[in-house]
């Protein structure tokens, strides 16, 4: 028997003990050093749940509901879903509760797309042809990424930093539709990415994601043009219908 999901009393408990700690060493470190600390832990871990779903999500496409891994699976993502409600409870607490971090500005929501779908134990997945550039420093987020944007039926480039990006980019940019970009990266940062993307074309469609919440670097990129924000780890099915949207966004500009 699989083993059941950490309850709501345990997250609420364990949060509890980790914001005292946190308020401990405020006292001797200061608040703002604690918060930054506080989200860089929580997105280190979003990038780390992000893996861990995408790989589960994957899988999920390969087993018919009967099948005895498929329940395993699923046990999996709920386990992640229980880990993604600690780290937003931290991020929230992290930037002092001056962020809801369940509402999202109006470039960070977009609503369902009503191009192809198909449903499977990973959800509703919205399905796509288009080429899509994934750019991400952690190598486990891109062969996920990878797996999960082909199985929707994209062509796929990837980089692994942001000089990466802007040489594929460059090469590439009357095939690609949509770049993923994440924000936290060596060599240069999503942001500089992000504008460098821009001088090459001005109309480039951007996908921000990262384990952090619409703040700091998030909005400011945001408020430059960007046009769209995932937060990690997101499912297969909200991954698919982001991806969509952002494309058919464009396409009817």
């Amino acid at each position: 028997m699989s083993e059941p999901s950490i309850t709501n009393s345990e997250l609420l408990k364990e949060n509890a003990e980790l914001k005292q700690r946190i308020q401990e060493l405020e006292k001797s470190v200061g608040q703002d050093e604690i918060g930054m600390f506080v989200r860089d832990i929580a997105n280190s871990i979003n990038n780390l749940l992000m893996g861990i779903r995408g790989i589960a999500a994957v899988s999920l496409l390969d087993f018919e509901p009967s099948h005895p891994h498929y329940e395993n699976l699923k046990q999996i993502e709920a386990q992640v879903q229980s880990g993604v409600a600690l780290t937003n409870q931290l991020l929230e607490f992290a930037i002092d509760h001056r962020l809801d971090v369940s509402s999202r500005g109006e470039k960070g929501v977009l609503a369902a797309s009503d191009k192809e779908k198909t449903d499977s134990g990973a959800g509703i997945i919205a399905m796509g042809t288009e080429t899509i550039l994934l750019v991400d420093d952690e190598r486990n987020i891109r062969e996920v990424g990878q797996k999960m944007l082909e199985s929707m039926g994209y062509n796929v480039y990837v980089a692994a930093n942001g000089q990466e990006a802007l040489a594929v980019y460059s090469d590439k940019k009357d095939e690609i539709a949509l770049v993923i970009l994440d924000i936290i990266m060596p060599v240069m940062s999503g942001g500089e990415t992000y504008d460098r993307l821009k001088e090459i074309n001005p109309n480039v469609n951007v996908l921000l994601s990262s384990g952090d919440s619409i703040c700091g670097m998030v909005q400011e990129i945001l408020d430059r043009g960007c046009q769209g924000f995932i937060q990690k780890p997101f499912s297969f099915s909200q991954f698919s219908c982001k991806i969509r949207e952002m494309l058919d966004g464009t396409q009817s500009a």
